[in-house]
């Protein structure tokens, strides 16, 4: 009886083990068992890391030594951060610009190494991963925000690992934003410097502001009104007020016609023009800038024909006559 019972016992663990093996993965090389059996938590969710997907922990994990269920951190991990992704993930720490996590090597502050709910094995989907380290306080409440900070699209400008451009852009600027806006706005046989070299950041809070269009500062929206230097502090951040506000120079503004300024002209009194109804802030197809209509709808549109020369120019308007200066 004792020899048919030992022979039954020994069936079954040949039977129980080979159940086991057929399960797949790592086995426990102490007790004999499928590494999942005792930790099945590192196999829910809807996103495996892919070794787990086959059961497999000998990437990661070291399996030898002897027994770690009484030796906790026997089967500690092979390496620790980055040093470990790099076994099988490229090096994303080469470019100019580098993420953090990335540059410190802890890959984990952004990926779960098991499993996730989110692709990627990302701990948190959308701007709610990124406010684990950023100050969400930079970028809610803002009357005018940029949309895809509204949206938690972060990674619609941002390169979440490495890039080429300067604070993970994806592309330069102004590439990046002709993503989304018009690459019109940098065509014209005249550019705004900022455009031209790429720094739209130069008048655009990018993120999001209180301000309309996202300027830096507020600009007046009328056409007609008085001057006054902070009313054009956006413009003042790399213009001279002083173009503005001489009555008479010789070298504050090239638009002056002997010493009388120009511009203190069309600004000065009480229904000075505002810069943008001579001005495109973006480009023109007319040299310095100058739009060819602006100033409103039907009657109050202004039309302005513009052509400079070496020592002044010539403007006709629907608002006054054929003009020339000279300098």
């Amino acid at each position: 009886m004792r020899k048919i019972l030992c022979n039954v016992v020994g069936v079954l663990a040949i039977v129980a083990g080979g159940a086991m093996a057929a399960e797949g993965g790592t086995i426990d090389p102490a007790s004999g068992k499928p590494c999942f059996r005792c930790h099945p938590g590192k196999l829910d969710g809807t996103h495996l890391h892919e070794p787990l997907s086959g059961k497999e922990c000998t990437p990661c994990h070291n399996t030898e030594g002897g027994n770690h269920q009484f030796k906790k951190g026997l089967f500690a991990v092979k390496a620790r951060g980055a040093k470990l992704c790099c076994d099988c993930h490229d090096n994303l720490s080469v470019e100019k610009s580098v993420h953090g996590p990335i540059r410190e090597g802890v890959c984990g502050d952004c990926h779960a190494p098991h499993n996730s709910t989110n692709k990627k094995l990302l701990r948190f989907t959308g701007s709610g991963l990124c406010f684990e380290c950023h100050d969400k306080k930079g970028f809610e409440k803002k009357k005018f925000p940029h949309a895809p900070v509204a949206d938690g699209a972060c990674l619609d400008c941002h390169a979440p690992h490495q890039a080429k451009a300067a604070k993970l852009i994806k592309q330069s600027q102004p590439l990046i934003c002709f993503n989304c806006h018009d690459s019109a706005l940098a065509d014209g046989k005249s550019v705004h410097m900022p455009v031209s070299s790429g720094e739209c950041e130069s008048c655009h809070a990018v993120h999001g502001s209180d301000n309309a269009r996202l300027l830096k500062t507020g600009f007046p929206a009328e056409y007609n009104l008085p001057y006054g230097d902070d009313r054009y502090a956006l413009c003042f951040t790399c213009h001279d007020s002083k173009s503005m506000t001489e009555e008479e120079t010789d070298k504050s503004t090239a638009f002056r016609n002997g010493r009388q300024n120009l511009h203190y002209l069309h600004v000065s009194g009480r229904n000075g023009l505002n810069c943008t109804m001579c001005h495109d802030v973006h480009s023109s197809r007319q040299e310095r800038l100058i739009r060819e209509k602006s100033g409103g709808k039907g009657k109050d549109e202004v039309t302005i024909a513009y052509k400079a020369s070496s020592d002044g120019g010539t403007c006709t308007a629907s608002c006054h006559d054929t003009v020339s200066y000279k300098r």
